[in-house]
């Protein structure tokens, strides 16, 4: 095992998805990564370790906090403060001492020294030293980061600003070709592509920070509701008289009634076609290409062109990964499958002789 030694404090926050959930069928594929390359967190209070997909216990529960595996890689804090690297395996490629660090992105991590952010690879090697504000995961090879006088830019894996010396005194990171930009000084935000070509002009006093499906959604003020402009050509694709939507995703948007404020869906057209009856539809679709929904019984998922996959019997935000979601129910923990079959903790752990010795 390789030690990397760069500061012995770590401070992190975990939110374990709960939820509580009937057996349903789930067809569907996702977007993540294989089940080969992942392990699952398992166990609660001070005892974390991970199962595969089949329920087999692969790592003790012997750490603090147990985090979700991404690009093969999963990260555990032990309870000296720093934490380990694992593989599928539950090998440990390597162990950091750091403030905080962040899931693997494009063979990269963040990670935060002494208030500083940087990178490392999947070795454990620092390719970015620890000099932002702020950094977001790679995405399409380039990072939006933030300096310490508050300036925004978007570089590189070498570290390299891709646009020369232009910074932004706002920005958000790329999705795909386009990335949403905002000017403090006017009060409003524009959209630019990677090629740092300003497409729309900088003009919107309300608009969403993503541009998806060629759509970007600015709220229209005088009729009150909302433009959905095509970045290609720059003319308005579809208005509709909704103050508040989500963003595009397979041809379908959420938005709320102004009326009975229910939130429903809308295909490209503006035809509804998920009925008003939801208090929340997320504005963005999860890695797993699924959107959560929230009603007074709690959230559950939905598609992305609004089929009811988990019903909202959940009392916190739950998404697949990998082929399994977390879930709680009637107090235990647990996953379930995209065929309802649940696997409890308790069973996985029951088999631990660490878990049984306390």
């Amino acid at each position: 095992m390789k030690e990397v030694s760069l500061k012995r404090k770590f401070l992190v926050k975990v939110i374990l998805n709960k939820v509580a959930i009937i057996a349903v069928t789930v067809l569907m594929t996702t977007n993540c990564s294989s089940n080969a390359d992942r392990l699952y967190p398992v166990g609660e209070n001070r005892s974390r370790g991970y199962m595969n997909i089949s329920g087999e216990l692969i790592v003790e529960p012997t750490y603090l906090y147990a985090y979700y595996f991404y690009e093969g890689l999963g990260t555990a804090k032990r309870h000296d403060g720093t934490y380990d690297i694992l593989n599928a395996r539950g090998e440990v490629e390597f162990n950091l001492a750091v403030d905080d660090i962040e899931r693997f992105r494009e063979g990269f991590a963040a990670i935060e020294v002494d208030g500083q952010w940087g990178f490392i690879n999947t070795e454990g090697s620092i390719v970015i030293e620890p000099q932002y504000r702020y950094v977001d995961g790679f995405s399409d090879g380039v990072s939006l980061v933030r300096r310490h006088d508050a300036q925004y830019l978007y570089i590189d894996k070498e570290n390299r600003n891709i646009f020369g010396s232009t910074t932004f005194s706002r920005s958000y990171p790329f999705n795909g070709e386009y990335a949403v930009i905002y000017d403090y000084d006017e009060g409003e935000y524009g959209v630019i592509n990677r090629e740092g070509s300003m497409v729309i002009p900088i003009q919107y006093p309300y608009a969403s920070n993503n541009v998806l499906d060629g759509l970007w959604a600015v709220e229209n003020i005088e009729a009150g509701g909302t433009d959905f402009i095509d970045v290609e050509t720059g003319q308005i694709a579809l208005s509709v008289p909704y103050e508040q939507t989500g963003d595009f995703y397979k041809g379908y948007v959420p938005v709320r009634n102004n009326e009975n404020g229910k939130w429903g869906m809308l295909d490209r057209n503006g035809n509804v076609v998920v009925d008003f009856q939801f208090m929340r539809i997320s504005a963005e679709a999860g890695d797993d290409g699924l959107r959560g929904f929230e009603q007074e019984r709690g959230f559950g998922r939905m598609t992305h062109d609004g089929e009811i996959l988990i019903p909202a019997i959940s009392t916190l935000y739950v998404s697949f990964k990998g082929g399994l979601a977390r879930i709680i129910e009637d107090g235990r923990y647990g996953y379930v499958d995209m065929n309802g079959k649940i696997i409890y903790d308790e069973d996985v752990l029951s088999r631990s002789a660490v878990y049984s010795e306390e």
